[in-house]
């Protein structure tokens, strides 16, 4: 049930707290599929947030409560694209997820051109495959409870420079950081896992520094055209010949500490 602010060829929308005097907890499934909406508004009843709820619908604005506690999968995909917004929308350029917020589907938010930062709860546990996928973001921390960086998690993120990784996580998976404009990237001791091309096309990674003593796990390509003459940072007397291996195609070297 929703209530219509304005409507032009696109619309402000609030979403009613009651329907048939019932709170309204849960925003179905393709609710607003292919809708053009530049601003959406959450009641403090709402908990979840369907899959497809938002598909395609163009959001610059967001505003909710901290009551969400899991947003579904493509759920807010390729929103946010309009360079040319209604006097009365805002574009914000931060988006602060809710602090109840524990679930992100698959590709939630990939696509998504209107946020350049997203803050992310302590809660999140888990981030669904592709859920921030060629979006504008420059930065981003990984809420530490995350287990696995899911496969093409951050992939496309042209502008994504810097990357906070929680020692919570254990596998890095394929594509989660391909066409990044990473620099630097800390791995903490928790990763034992790293797969294919999970860092492919990162051209201007010239600096990793893992602190596993055990070297993870490496995947086909998985630092696949990085850039040149960098430096592979890992703890002294550890074995990493396996990655020396693999980044001397482009001119690193190994810097124990």
């Amino acid at each position: 049930q929703t209530g219509i602010v304005k409507t032009e060829y696109y619309s402000e929308f609030y979403i009613t707290s009651l329907l048939y005097n019932k709170p309204i907890e849960d925003v179905v499934d393709n609710l607003f599929y292919g809708i053009g909406i530049f601003s959406i508004t959450f009641p403090p009843s709402v908990k979840t947030i369907g899959n497809y709820a938002f598909y395609e619908s163009d959001i610059h604005n967001i505003d909710w409560y901290d009551n969400i506690t899991s947003i579904g999968e493509h759920s807010f995909y390729a929103n946010g694209s309009s360079t040319t917004l209604p006097t009365y929308i805002t574009n914000f350029p931060i988006l602060k997820l809710p602090s109840s917020l524990q679930t992100i589907g698959k590709y939630a938010f990939s696509n998504y051109k209107g946020y350049a930062k997203f803050l992310l709860p302590d809660g999140v546990l888990n981030i669904g495959v592709g859920g921030f996928e060629n979006t504008k973001i420059t930065e981003f921390v990984i809420p530490y409870g995350i287990t696995k960086v899911e496969n093409s998690t951050f992939s496309d993120c042209y502008k994504l420079k810097t990357i906070i990784i929680p020692n919570s996580v254990t596998e890095i998976g394929k594509y989660a950081f391909e066409n990044c404009a990473l620099k630097t990237v800390n791995i903490p001791n928790s990763v034992t896992n790293i797969e294919k091309d999970a860092f492919s096309n990162c051209s201007n990674l010239t600096n990793i520094k893992c602190e596993a003593i055990t070297a993870p796990t490496l995947g086909i390509d998985a630092f696949y055209n990085v850039g040149s003459n960098g430096t592979l940072y890992y703890p002294q007397g550890s074995d990493y010949s396996i990655w020396l291996n693999a980044l001397s195609e482009y001119g690193w070297t190994g810097a124990p500490y």
